[in-house]
């Protein structure tokens, strides 16, 4: 008589040796997905959501954990569809799989973020756990919760069970230090602004520069917008949203209002506008380097980085106060002092210039 409860695997022959091969079809699928995300195919709009935070683990991409584990869900489900019985260890790792995926879906309704590649792989994730049936024998049903649950606790552990939105906190009362500083200020902010003061409303336009959707949509709204800002009809003052998940984001911006304080704020905004988000400084500046002079933008960018850095931080602020963000790019819409229309995640250009008030300054 052969002991059943010292094997692995079940006796029971899967009923249909198709069901197995979808098994071993979707665990491919999610193997080809990893691929087209991490080679940059299938791009991620996390980042310009808020949802950076959760893009990476101890420095390297989630994505890569991700690849690993289904590889080792695909080399398992292949070869029980060769034996025709499941494993155990493939109905284990795919209810732990299902655990991580419960975790960043959960993650994703707290932040309200959309990304069709993790609603792909968690989709798929729920189907190969419902087609693991029946259980091995020596797996039980508990033991199964139980595998859902530790990698849920894990992946809660790994991050951390309250969503993280990635935006700044900017501080409540900054301050100008020396009245260079306030000069500074004063020439940034309107370098930054297009437009006349009296304009009949002000468009504030929050930009990340490591947004990929902020550098596809800017230009041509700032292009419909043109004659708008020479009539008076609406003044236009761009925002720099700063993550701080984006190695680049800081000194991108710094070099942004460094630039505006020079009169070069639109040349800077086209030449780092979709910086790619691991990008150093000095490399950043180099690339200004072929458009702005140097001599002039890194003193000041030197001499002066603590005005830069509370301009940097005021934005931060007054973004919060718009109740735009952490979606990007976004912009507000302010009509004799009221928040009209707000935009988030999308620049509509036709939306955005039927909002502006008929009459012109």
């Amino acid at each position: 008589m052969v002991d059943q409860s010292a094997t692995s695997t079940t006796d029971i022959a899967w009923q249909s040796r198709l069901g197995g091969l979808v098994v071993v079809v979707l665990a491919a699928l999610m193997v080809v997905l990893d691929g087209t995300r991490l080679t940059g195919i299938w791009p991620c709009d996390i980042a310009c959501q808020g949802g950076a935070h959760y893009q990476k683990l101890g420095g390297i991409s989630v994505i890569w954990y991700g690849l690993v584990a289904h590889l080792a869900l695909l080399a398992l489900v292949w070869r029980d569809v060769r034996r025709g019985k499941w494993c155990a260890w493939s109905v284990r790792l795919a209810w732990l799989l299902a655990g991580i995926s419960l975790f960043f879906t959960a993650i994703a309704w707290q932040l309200q973020v959309v990304c069709p590649y993790c609603i792909t792989i968690h989709v798929t994730t729920a189907v190969i756990v419902i087609m693991c049936h029946p259980f091995p024998r020596a797996v039980r049903w508990w033991q199964v919760l139980s595998w859902l649950m530790t990698g849920l606790l894990l992946t809660n552990l790994a991050f951390h069970h309250k969503a993280i939105a990635d935006v700044t906190t900017s501080p409540t009362d900054p301050t100008i230090t020396t009245p260079d500083d306030v000069a500074l200020h004063i020439a940034a902010d309107k370098g930054r602004t297009y437009g006349r003061p009296q304009a009949a409303a002000t468009l504030e336009i929050v930009i990340d520069l490591t947004c990929r959707h902020c550098a596809e949509l800017y230009q041509p709204l700032m292009l419909a917008l043109k004659p708008a800002i020479t009539d008076g009809q609406v003044r236009v003052i761009i925002r720099h949203l700063v993550r701080p998940s984006q190695p680049a984001a800081q000194p991108a911006s710094e070099l942004i209002f460094a630039a505006a304080a020079l009169g070069e704020h639109a040349v800077a905004m086209d030449v780092l506008l979709g910086t790619n988000p691991d990008a150093s400084a000095a490399g950043l500046t180099s690339r200004l380097a072929d458009v702005i002079d140097l001599a002039k933008l890194s003193p000041l960018l030197r001499e002066q980085h603590t005005a830069i850095s509370t301009l940097i931080a005021d934005d931060q602020q007054r973004i919060q106060l718009l109740g735009v963000g952490p979606r990007t790019p976004a912009a507000a819409l302010i009509v004799d002092g009221r928040v009209t229309q707000r935009w988030g995640g999308n620049l509509p250009v036709a939306a955005i210039v039927a909002a502006l008030p008929k009459t012109a300054y």
